[in-house]
């Protein structure tokens, strides 16, 4: 979504530079980029909705959960939150004791019950939801440009807020 909104707010500071310069690739490509960053923006709400708890920015942020941390269920990456074990937990496939990593749940296979041997657990979250909705209206605020630029009737996707 960045990236896209990044090229569509690249085009229009040219185009507000060099009115009148106007290469093929860019013509062709711009409009595309514009609705598939639209289309970007509406999957983003769709995971912003799901990951939303009033009390996001009270959960505790680890230092460090390694890369790409996935659901050790479903293996769905985790993008803002989870449930992870409190306690030591056992390895799912082996039994064995997991010293280095506690077992992390999202929060679609928490509610379906899904969690840890020791059944304790503990949401947490990987990143702010007020950075990452910022970002998402960020981006609505450079496709809306986009669209008054070029006198496309778009939908609203306007800015949203946390409540």
């Amino acid at each position: 979504m960045k990236s896209h909104a990044s090229r569509v707010k690249e085009f229009l500071s040219r185009s507000l530079s060099e009115p009148s310069s106007s290469s093929l690739d860019t013509c062709d490509s711009v409009p595309r980029v514009a609705n598939e960053l639209r289309k970007l923006i509406r999957l983003f709400d769709d995971v912003l909705l799901e990951g939303y708890s009033d009390d996001h920015d009270s959960l505790f942020l680890p230092n460090h959960i390694g890369d790409n941390p996935t659901c050790n269920y479903c293996g769905a990456s985790l993008f803002l939150s989870y449930f992870n074990c409190a306690g030591v937990c056992f390895d799912l496939e082996t039994d064995s004791p997991r010293m280095d990593m506690s077992i992390r749940v999202c929060a679609g296979c928490y509610v379906e019950g899904r969690s840890c041997a020791c059944k304790d657990m503990t949401p947490k979250r990987i990143r702010s939801f007020s950075h990452a909705l910022q970002e998402r209206n960020d981006a609505a605020s450079v496709l809306s440009n986009y669209s008054a630029s070029c006198s496309v009737q778009a939908d609203d996707l306007g800015e949203i807020t946390e409540r």
